[in-house]
């Protein structure tokens, strides 16, 4: 047959089904990308009389140059994919900023509440004790 032997061509972790016209299809995580290895360099030579180990080379040279090829597709889609992604991160990271800088003036004028409410709660109890203090005097007086 025409087809090369899936072991020398599966990437591992990758999915290998039959392709259409012989070859193979790689399917990657997030798409499919077809690798069509075809042998017709290796039929020509065969014609022309090349020797079975110049066809073995071609072969070979055929064979690794469309795995480099398979690579760099998979890794084009990668480097798509984490670019799509990083740039969606970004964009939230602005959103968030953004938020951060709307709400801090508020947080910041409901902590100055907290604080002076606070104060305003010690004052409070401090006069308070002292008129239980000066109601028990007046009672223990008279």
């Amino acid at each position: 047959t025409n087809l090369l032997p899936v072991k020398d061509i599966a990437i591992p972790g990758e999915a290998v089904a039959p392709a259409p016209y012989g070859g193979l299809t790689i399917d990657s995580k997030s798409s499919c990308v077809d690798l069509q290895i075809s042998l017709e360099f290796a039929r020509r030579a065969t014609t022309v009389g090349w020797s079975k180990s110049q066809r073995s080379d071609k072969e070979s040279d055929e064979l690794h140059l469309a795995k480099i090829t398979l690579r760099q597709d998979v890794l084009r889609e990668t480097l798509a994919e984490r670019t799509s992604e990083r740039d969606a991160a970004r964009e939230e990271l602005g959103k968030l900023r953004n938020y951060l800088m709307e709400i801090t003036p508020r947080l910041n004028e409901l902590q100055e509440y907290l604080v002076e409410s606070t104060s305003e709660q010690e004052m409070a109890r401090e006069e308070l004790g002292d008129a239980i203090y000066e109601k028990e005097a007046l009672s223990h007086a008279s």
